[in-house]
C-alpha cells in the first residue's frame, strides 16, 4: 500500500532532478561532450556490471 505512492514520488523527484542537471553542469563550465560523458557513465556501468553478474552467476 505505501510502496505505489512512493515509487511514483520517488520517479516525479528523480525526473524533476535529471532534468535540470545538465544545465548545472553547464554553469559549473563542463562542456556538452562532458555532460554527454556524465550523463552516459551511468548506464554504460549498468551494462558492465549486468555482465560480469551474469557470468559469475553458477
Amino acid at each position: 500500500m505505501f510502496l505505489k505512492p512512493f515509487t511514483f514520488s520517488f520517479y516525479m523527484t528523480m525526473s524533476m532532478i535529471v532534468s535540470f542537471l545538465p544545465l548545472y553542469y553547464s554553469s559549473l563550465g563542463y562542456s556538452s561532450l562532458e555532460v554527454g560523458i556524465l550523463y552516459a557513465l551511468g548506464p554504460m556501468i549498468g551494462i558492465v556490471s549486468a555482465f560480469f553478474k551474469a557470468r559469475s552467476s553458477p
